[in-house]
């Protein structure tokens, strides 16, 4: 008896997407993103819970998709100014 291992996650879900005519670009479009930033999703082991949950209400498959996973805020003070070395031993010589 041979038995023919599962595809990978990923490849199950493209299989999924292309039966249903569903290109990054289009998904990218329904999410308010870039095809780019689509495909960088869902070939993860995990993705924003905020675009999981748009995903499942679209109806994909909850096995096809990565893990739902928030790594949390960025940054949240603000950008840093740069710090210059050159120009700050200069400033003070002066």
């Amino acid at each position: 008896m041979t038995t023919t291992p599962e595809l990978p996650r990923y490849v199950r879900l493209r299989h999924w997407m292309a039966s249903h005519n569903i290109s990054d670009k289009a998904l990218g479009e329904k999410l308010g993103t870039s095809g780019a930033a689509v495909n960088k999703m869902l070939r993860g082991e995990t993705m924003p819970t905020k675009r999981h949950q748009e995903c499942l209400v679209l109806g994909f498959p909850q096995d096809l998709l990565p893990q739902p996973y928030d790594t949390g805020p960025g940054r949240v003070a603000g950008k840093a100014a740069p710090f210059f070395p050159g120009l700050a031993s200069a400033e003070q010589s002066a």
